[in-house]
């Protein structure tokens, strides 16, 4: 399996330091990125489909298998996000995301969820979380 080469740096909460992130997604696209650092991939609506259903298996994979670890989506590009009726209990990292279309968040974060900084937002958004929302 090749990785995804994306990596960047952010701050993380739980260390209260900077670490470096390396994407450990399989690479799918035929550049060297996984299908969520890919941004080419949202140049074609046909795609917008894959990456929102493959968001949500990963963040209903995530859940199921009560990571103990944070979810990290940093530096992902998604299409139309609709998150609803979900706890985490770890944190949650969308720095550095590109979000296109609309973002739909009502749900329950015990830690954090951050947005810091988010590279775009374009489209509707609504956010209602029940606790702690860093970097919007």
């Amino acid at each position: 399996m090749v990785t995804c080469s994306f990596e960047k740096e952010y701050w993380n909460f739980e260390l209260q330091k900077d670490i470096q992130f390396k994407c450990d997604n399989e690479s799918k696209s035929e550049s060297d990125k996984c299908i969520f650092h890919d941004g080419n991939l949202l140049d074609n609506e046909e795609n917008h489909k894959i990456i929102q259903e493959e968001f949500q298996k990963k963040i209903d994979g995530y859940l199921l298998n009560g990571s103990d670890r944070p979810l990290f989506c940093i530096g992902y590009h998604l299409y139309n996000i609709n998150i609803q009726g979900k706890e985490f209990q770890k944190s949650v990292y969308f720095d550095y995301a590109t979000i296109t279309g609309s973002l739909n968040i009502n749900s329950h974060f015990i830690s954090h969820v951050s947005f810091s900084p988010l590279n775009s937002l374009e489209g509707m958004w609504t956010l209602d979380t029940l606790n702690s929302l860093e970097g919007m």
